[in-house]
């Protein structure tokens, strides 16, 4: 359409692929701003089994795949388009580092399925980029609660980056501009517990001695929607247990700003209970099962919250 946004062709030649090593199975896919569609998806995991096999031929001499870069940024996908994408990665097993779906139109069963790509990938994701799109809570409540459950984060960073005194280092999330009502999902608490702050950098994190689970843009509570406070509820419950339950963390460095680099970082402290809100139903691949609920403390220090 003249003057529109170029739409997909269903051409294999507008594909890319590029292999990072000259023999080895590191690669990158960078299609970001190429006017993708669910539909167009369709056909990514049939054109990239004819790339690997004209690479390595048969199943036998291929080795483990790994993408350093997942990127389809700034295109037209929905929550199909990304359940095509994870379950191509799950069936081939196939490792990535890094994963950007910001700037698309992912809801909660994408955002689903991003949490099934934490927890059954052949490796820990090191980085994950869901900006800019129309996730909820409930799509925000699956992510953590799947980073809960595999228990594998923090990861062992063998490359360089920050990592703790056991080489261990946070998943980079990044969730700011979606429609996510962060006061709705404070309230909520369950039994499993993960660490979390919020930092303006990716080696941001805090405490330096003991890594995170998660690591969150200090960004993260500017959405799309507003939060407008509710005057009917009634105060968070005090701590039975001021001593036990630890002091309140200082003010650190998860400021409001939206970059990608800066050194501030948040410091790990102890959560306080909280009152427990009304459960509201997740999505699974069935729109059927239910999120655990956690609880999210303020931006400016680390976070534990209950899976």
């Amino acid at each position: 359409m003249p003057g529109g946004r170029r739409k997909w062709g269903a051409s294999a030649s507008n594909w890319r692929l590029h292999w990072v090593e000259k023999e080895g199975g590191v690669f990158k896919v960078e299609q970001e701003g190429d006017g993708l569609t669910d539909a167009a998806m369709e056909e990514w995991g049939a054109w990239m089994d004819s790339q690997i096999e004209r690479r390595f031929g048969s199943d036998e001499n291929t080795p483990e795949l790994t993408a350093s870069t997942l990127n389809f940024s700034r295109n037209e996908l929905g929550d199909d388009g990304v359940r095509s994408v994870v379950e191509y990665l799950r069936q081939r097993k196939i490792a990535v580092q890094m994963v950007k779906f910001f700037k698309n139109n992912i809801g909660d069963v994408g955002a689903w399925a991003i949490g099934q790509l934490l927890a059954v990938a052949r490796e820990p994701v090191h980085e994950v980029h869901l900006s800019h799109n129309r996730i909820t809570e409930q799509g925000a409540c699956s992510i953590f609660e799947a980073i809960a459950r595999c228990k594998r984060y923090p990861y062992h960073m063998d490359r360089s980056g920050r990592r703790d005194t056991n080489g261990l280092t946070p998943v980079w999330l990044r969730m700011e501009y979606n429609c996510i009502q962060w006061a709705a999902i404070e309230q909520r608490l369950e039994s499993q517990q993960v660490r979390w702050c919020a930092a303006e950098s990716r080696d941001g994190w805090g405490p330096k001695d003991s890594s995170p689970m998660v690591c969150m843009h200090s960004s993260y509570k500017n959405q799309k929607v507003e939060e407008p406070a509710d005057p009917t509820a009634a105060p968070p419950a005090q701590a039975p247990n001021r001593s036990s339950a630890g002091a309140a963390a200082s003010s650190g460095g998860g400021g409001a700003g939206t970059g990608d680099t800066g050194g501030g970082g948040g410091a790990v402290s102890s959560a306080s209970p909280l009152m427990a809100a009304h459960e509201d139903p997740s999505l699974d691949e069935a729109g059927l099962e239910q999120v655990p609920m956690y609880v999210f403390l303020d931006a400016s220090a680390g976070r534990r919250f209950a899976a």
